[in-house]
C-alpha cells in the first residue's frame, strides 16, 4: 500500500504513505517514501525519512541515496547532490550505474556540465568497474547541444556510437527541438541531426515533420535577421 501511494507522486498520498511507515520496517518501503518525497520536491522531508530509518535501525542503501540525489538534481541543487553522494561513499555504500547517472544528471541540470564530464571520463577509463551506458551518453550529449557546444555534443555522439549505443528517436527529437528554438539555429547541426534521424529507425513521416519544422525555423531566423539589418541601416546616422 505504501509503495502504491508513493508511485502516484501526489503530495497528499506521499504524506499518507509516510504516516504508515511506523507500522512497517522494510528497507524497500522506506525507500519508496524517500523517493516519493524526492519526486514531489519535498527534499527536507525525504532527508527526515533517512533519520527515521536510522532510528529504526533500517540502514539506507544506494537506492535511498540515489532517490535523494535525483531529487536535488530536479531542483538544480548541485551542492546538496554532491553532499549526499560523498556521504554515501563515506559510509561505504558503493555507487552503482544508476546512482552515477543520477549524479551526472544532477550536475548537468545545475549547470556543472564540466563536473559531469569529469565523472564521465573517470567512468570511461578501462580500469573502471562501472562504464557509461546509453543514459550516460544521452545526458551529456543533450547537455552540450542545449548549451550550444555542438562540437562537444558530436564528440559524445561519436563515443556513444563507438560504445555500441545508437541515439534513439526521443533523444534526437529532444536535441533538434532545442536547437530549433535557439535564437540563431545552426544549419550544419540541424542538417546533421536530420541525417542521424534518416539513418536511424525513425519513420519517414517523423523525419519529414522535423524537416518542415527546421525549414520554418530557419526561415523565421532569416526574416528576423533581414529586419535587424534593415533597422540598423535606418538608424545609421
Amino acid at each position: 500500500m505504501v509503495v502504491g501511494l508513493c508511485k502516484t507522486c501526489e503530495p497528499k498520498f506521499v504524506h499518507q504513505a509516510a504516516e504508515l511507515l511506523e507500522h512497517v520496517d522494510s528497507l524497500s518501503t522506506h525507500n519508496a517514501v524517500v523517493d516519493g518525497f524526492a519526486k514531489i520536491g519535498k527534499l527536507a522531508e525525504a532527508e527526515e525519512c533517512i533519520k527515521i530509518m536510522r532510528q529504526r535501525l533500517v540502514e539506507p542503501n544506494v537506492v535511498t541515496y540515489t532517490a535523494l540525489i535525483d531529487g536535488y538534481g530536479r531542483s538544480r541543487d548541485v551542492e546538496n547532490g554532491l553532499r549526499l553522494f560523498r556521504e554515501m561513499c563515506s559510509k561505504g555504500i558503493a555507487p552503482d550505474l544508476i546512482a552515477l547517472n543520477a549524479l551526472i544528471a544532477s550536475l548537468v541540470r545545475g549547470g556543472s556540465v564540466a563536473l559531469g564530464m569529469q565523472l564521465f571520463e573517470e567512468m570511461s577509463l578501462r580500469k573502471s568497474a562501472i562504464t557509461p551506458d546509453y543514459k550516460t551518453y544521452s545526458i551529456l550529449a543533450q547537455a552540450h547541444f542545449y548549451d550550444g557546444h555542438f562540437e562537444q555534443g558530436w564528440e559524445i555522439f561519436g563515443r556513444m556510437t563507438d560504445a555500441g549505443h545508437k541515439p534513439n528517436q526521443r533523444m534526437l527529437e529532444s536535441i533538434l527541438k532545442q536547437v530549433l528554438q535557439s535564437s540563431r539555429p545552426d544549419r550544419e547541426t540541424i542538417s546533421r541531426l536530420l541525417e542521424e534521424m534518416s539513418s536511424s529507425e525513425v519513420t519517414h513521416a517523423v523525419v519529414r515533420f522535423w524537416q518542415v519544422q527546421a525549414s520554418k525555423a530557419l526561415s523565421r531566423w532569416e526574416i528576423s535577421g533581414d529586419e535587424q539589418v534593415g533597422d540598423n541601416r535606418r538608424n545609421k546616422p
